[in-house]
């Protein structure tokens, strides 16, 4: 009698463990572990915040290879937000980069009241830097795809 008391003693001292849980109806029931919505949503926000970054170092990426200087990036105003801004002799871009799982999902996404938003902060960054007040304006677009090398278009963001 003494070992066994002996025995129990040693199990409750070293603490319970997954193999020595009760079960059965009269076991208490386990709790699922559930996280709050909002945390839930504050990861998948925090998801996209860094694929849309690493979107935007793969098309800074590209446009440098494609001869361009990437001047700035993220730049934001009160009348929209440029993700890049590139120039290549006397043609001066400001990209927007969108990142999809496809190109025709890519391309459908943008609006024509984003690009008029875009449009607007371009016209205030130039007139901020005087530098490149004579240059050709192009409002561009930048498509990124996983597993492919990301798409440049040029003039895509023209307002009608």
């Amino acid at each position: 009698m003494r070992d066994l008391a002996a025995t129990v003693g040693e199990f409750w001292r070293r603490g319970r463990t997954a193999r020595h849980r009760p079960s059965g109806p009269w076991a208490a029931p386990r709790r699922s572990v559930r996280r709050p919505l909002a945390e839930v949503q504050a990861d998948e926000r925090r998801a996209r915040e860094r694929s849309g970054r690493l979107a935007e170092w793969l098309a800074a990426l590209h446009l440098t290879l494609r001869g361009y200087r990437v001047l700035a990036t993220r730049q934001r105003s009160r009348l929209g937000e440029i993700d890049l801004v590139a120039v290549r002799g006397r043609r001066l871009a400001f990209v927007e980069v969108k990142f999809r799982r496809d190109e025709a999902l890519a391309r459908e996404s943008i609006s024509d009241l984003q690009a008029r938003r875009v449009a607007d902060a371009a016209e205030q960054w130039v007139w901020r830097h005087k530098r490149y007040r004579n240059h050709e304006i192009g409002l561009d677009s930048m498509l990124v795809v996983p597993w492919r090398l990301p798409r440049h278009v040029p003039n895509a963001l023209q307002p009608d």
